[in-house]
Formats: C-alpha cells, sequence, structure tokens
C-alpha cells in the first residue's frame, strides 16, 4: 500500500537468521526479490557488502 500511495517509507530487508553468522547473498529468497521487484514506485538495492550498504542507506535517505 506504501508503494501505491507513493508514501515515503524504507523497507529494510535482513537476514532471517542473525545468529547463524555470514552466508552471503545466495541465503535470500529469490522469490522475496522478484516480488519486491514488481511493486510500482519502490526501488529495491541488494548490497554486498558494508561500502554498498552505506551508499544505498544515503541514496534512500
Amino acid at each position: 500500500m506504501a508503494c501505491i500511495q507513493n508514501l515515503p517509507v524504507i523497507f529494510a530487508f535482513s537476514h532471517d537468521s542473525i545468529g547463524v553468522g555470514f552466508d552471503g547473498k545466495s541465503h535470500h529468497p529469490v522469490e522475496q526479490l522478484a516480488m519486491l521487484r514488481n511493486f510500482p514506485n519502490l526501488n529495491l538495492f541488494r548490497p554486498e557488502d558494508i561500502k554498498e550498504t552505506i551508499g544505498c542507506l544515503k541514496a534512500s535517505l
């Protein structure tokens, strides 16, 4: 609903198992990314490391 209403919201999806450790990009569900890419007015960032994460946060803010 936020995408359709053009609300200024930042959604942050994170790893589902915090205590497991670093599993890399391959651990994220592909279906979730495909679903998010279909929403109108939604910019999707998928950073790989801390530098890209900082850049994505700056671009979002």
